[in-house]
């Protein structure tokens, strides 16, 4: 709900106080932002502001609960999402006494603190392993050395170094139990699948699933990979391919290199764009690969599976913590 992504900053202001800012246009009820300060807005956007015997971020916390729903309810479908100033006026608000206002705004303040603190370690994690990947491999494949390892690198097209398979093209019969189906939107935590199919289904498949396999998401959502880190039975569509290292590539590395530059370029020039971007197997497999002796490769993947353990982590805690906040909300206001 507080998303300050994409705030513009100028030199001038038209108010100074405590509001908040509601977009008349786009994810109604999604975005609300809470400010308290010198601020400009849009000429599509709402401010609640001067608040009357109520506490403005009382009110914030009860718009993040209740006004999704009430938005969209009133919404006008045209190009995109629309909401009108009446819309707004006439949402009923529920709200107990001033002290009882104060002591739930502490309480959710301080969640909402706590949550910023765990995204800005998040932030430092990400940034710290992107200096160390860009200190580790290559600025471009045509250089074919590191700047820490100081081995010559080899370079090699995917399909020399990894066998190379993809999902059924067709959409599955799902079933209650069974093995377990990866779709793109699971690329990140297999666990998260909600799917199964038949073991009759999953004997078709060509490439049966080992761990060290790594899926590779190839169409809408081109270049996502994860590495399979337990000897389970999975199945997967036509959008995902299953790659499996040979003896020359480490898996962990090779998965770690997928998610640099230079390999998302690689994939980007061989990437159809029509109605979605797709890479095609025969494209992908003549993707070029960088890697260092077995050693280094070794070395590499370890310390970069520490930084995606500790953003995994984080990342959970994160979620966590969010959810519990949702379940205050919920408990906390009508």
């Amino acid at each position: 709900m507080f998303d300050l992504k994409n705030i513009e900053h100028i030199n001038s202001y038209s108010y100074d106080g405590e509001a908040i800012l509601i977009p008349g246009e786009g994810k109604i009820g999604k975005i609300l932002h809470y400010v308290n300060g010198k601020f400009d807005y849009h000429q599509r956007v709402y401010k609640i502001s001067d608040f009357k015997n109520v506490e403005g971020k009382f009110i914030y916390y009860y718009l993040q609960k209740n006004f999704l729903h009430h938005a969209l309810k009133h919404s006008l479908k045209a190009t995109v999402d629309s909401l009108r100033l009446p819309v707004i006026k006439e949402m009923k608000i529920y709200f107990p006494t001033l002290d009882e206002q104060k002591r739930i705004v502490s309480l959710l303040s301080k969640i909402d603190t706590k949550i910023s603190l765990m995204e800005q370690k998040y932030n430092v994690i990400k940034k710290s392993k992107k200096i160390i990947l860009q200190q580790l491999y290559p600025e471009n494949i045509s250089e074919v050395e590191s700047k820490i390892f100081q081995n010559k690198w080899d370079v090699k097209k995917l399909d020399e170094i990894a066998e190379i398979g993809d999902g059924i093209h067709k959409t599955p019969n799902y079933v209650k139990n069974g093995i377990k189906f990866i779709s793109v939107k699971d690329i990140h935590d297999f666990s998260k699948t909600t799917k199964f199919i038949k073991k009759e289904e999953y004997d078709k498949y060509k490439m049966k699933t080992q761990k060290n396999d790594i899926f590779l998401t190839r169409v809408g959502t081109v270049g996502k990979s994860n590495i399979l880190k337990e000897n389970e039975d999975y199945t997967y569509y036509v959008n995902i391919s299953l790659i499996r290292a040979d003896e020359k590539i480490n898996p962990d590395y090779l998965n770690q290199y997928i998610k640099t530059d230079s390999f998302q370029r690689e994939l980007c020039k061989r990437t159809l764009y029509n109605t979605m971007p797709i890479i095609n197997i025969k494209d992908l497999k003549q993707c070029l690969v960088v890697f260092p002796i077995m050693e280094d490769q070794i070395k590499i993947g370890n310390l970069l599976v520490i930084f995606d353990e500790k953003l995994r982590l984080n990342q959970k805690q994160i979620e966590l913590m969010k959810k519990f906040k949702s379940n205050l909300l919920q408990k906390m206001l009508v």
